[in-house]
């Protein structure tokens, strides 16, 4: 089924992620997973993510069980983050980005594929570039890597692999790595992150 058909009823994705996250800071290295439910709804800019569950070492911590001091969100800023998630769906990405440059053959992982480069068509946007991967012949969406600028003193590289399922080509992992500030009192600090996401497909939701 060719992808445009099967998304024109599509309203909802729902997605279940696991994600390792490795942060380096002025307060030291810090390791964390978090088990999380995500919602994409086609009607929205953002992606809904409700955390089930957050992993420190071998401790594993419910986030809602009534503790404040124990409710985890993504260590990554939330400007970056929300424009890493543009890439999980990139439907509406795809209208905001000019191609530049012509489509080149290209080999990803021993598979032949077309490489396409686009560029953002607004300067303010926080996807800047994306390289797009499609497989020869049948055009599937393979990969996306996207560099990422934050509103203040973050960027992040972001690689999206993709799978066909029912008709689309949907999230199957995500890496990204980059930098940020954050502040905390009267200081800023800079984080180094790498994180590790897995994706697996819970339902998609028809108008």
């Amino acid at each position: 089924m060719d992808q445009g058909e099967a998304a024109v009823t599509l309203s909802r994705i729902r997605l279940d992620e696991v994600t390792r996250h490795r942060t380096e800071s002025a307060f030291g290295p810090r390791d964390l997973t978090l088990e999380t439910a995500l919602v994409i709804d086609r009607s929205t800019p953002t992606v809904d993510r409700t955390i089930r569950l957050a992993r420190i070492g071998d401790r594993d911590i419910v986030p809602d069980d009534g503790d404040r001091r124990r409710r985890f969100q993504s260590p990554i800023r939330r400007d970056l983050l929300r424009a890493a998630d543009g890439l999980l769906y990139p439907e509406r990405l795809l209208g905001a980005q000019e191609s530049l440059g012509d489509a080149e053959p290209d080999r990803l992982d021993s598979r032949e594929v077309i490489r396409v480069q686009t560029v953002s068509t607004d300067e303010a946007a926080p996807v800047e570039r994306v390289t797009w991967y499609f497989s020869r012949p049948s055009g599937r969406l393979l990969r996306a890597r996207g560099v990422i600028r934050g509103e203040d003193r973050g960027t992040l590289v972001v690689t999206v692999d993709y799978d066909r399922i029912e008709g689309l080509d949907l999230p199957v992992s995500r890496f990204l790595e980059g930098s940020f500030a954050i502040r905390r009192r009267t200081r800023t600090y800079t984080v180094l992150v790498e994180s590790n996401s897995q994706y697996r497909v819970v339902s998609l939701e028809a108008l």
